[in-house]
């Protein structure tokens, strides 16, 4: 006689499941700078993971973590924040802005911009004199 096991398996199965996994919730808040304009596009993930989710353009996120995950926030020219859950389902960020962001630009920028022969030349014809300014002097950063 043969003995069919499948439904013990399956519910040992479920019941280890349940024990082990951390309760889900929903996470929802908004992310400001530290100017308080709404942040859209910044990557919210669940540290540890590869779960991960933007803001919108409202600077809106909806994410679903266990309840003691811990939350980061990133973009780029602003300093990441990592944010632990505590059970809490509502998490409202504000990004500080990094205030060397020009490091975080591409090398080959950064690097004409600190160049001191690149100059730009501008001219009219109905102007008799050029006006000559290096491009770091035209470029500002925040």
């Amino acid at each position: 006689m043969k003995k069919n096991h499948l439904p013990l398996v399956l519910t040992l199965l479920f019941l280890g499941f349940n024990v082990v996994s951390p309760a889900q919730q929903i996470i929802t808040g908004t992310v400001t700078s530290d100017s308080v304009k709404v942040l859209a596009g910044v990557t919210v993930e669940i540290l540890g993971t590869t779960i991960a989710t933007l803001t919108d353009q409202e600077g809106r996120y909806t994410i679903s973590a266990g309840d003691q995950a811990t939350l980061v926030f990133r973009l780029q020219g602003y300093i990441p924040q990592e944010i632990p859950l505590n059970g809490r389902t509502q998490i409202n960020v504000v990004l500080q802005r990094n205030r060397d962001s020009a490091a975080a630009l591409q090398p080959g920028l950064l690097s004409l911009l600190k160049a001191p022969f690149h100059y730009c030349s501008l001219s009219h014809p109905g102007i008799p004199m050029k006006i000559k300014t290096s491009l770091p002097a035209m470029v500002k950063f925040d």
